[in-house]
């Protein structure tokens, strides 16, 4: 009696599984792919517009801004310089409080 309620538990996993659409199945799948894309299309603009000038500018942004997080420090710098005002940002203890703050979100 076991073994007939397993075969069917299994039976209708697997026609819940063949209802979900094709798209749900894949989505990791269509993401990677989306991604991939996405770079190759931005090593091709950059490529065509500036040649091997526009790959190497490309490469340096990812690395400066994405992977360095400078988005982040710029961020900070202004979030502090409204909460702070520019004076105290000017000074060696707001741009001290300003890495402190940033290095720690980094390493985070």
């Amino acid at each position: 009696m076991e073994e007939n309620e397993k075969i069917l538990s299994k039976h209708n996993e697997i026609e819940n599984a063949s209802k979900q659409s094709w798209f749900k199945r894949h989505k990791k799948l269509l993401i990677f792919f989306g991604v991939l894309i996405g770079i190759g299309l931005a090593i091709g603009i950059a490529a065509i517009i500036d040649g091997v000038h526009g790959i190497e500018v490309l490469g340096s942004f990812i690395t400066d801004q994405i992977l360095g997080m400078q988005w982040l420090n710029t961020l900070l710098g202004m979030a502090f310089t409204g909460m702070f005002g520019a004076e105290f940002m000017a000074t060696l203890w707001g741009g001290a409080i300003q890495f402190f703050i940033y290095d720690t979100i980094k390493i985070i």
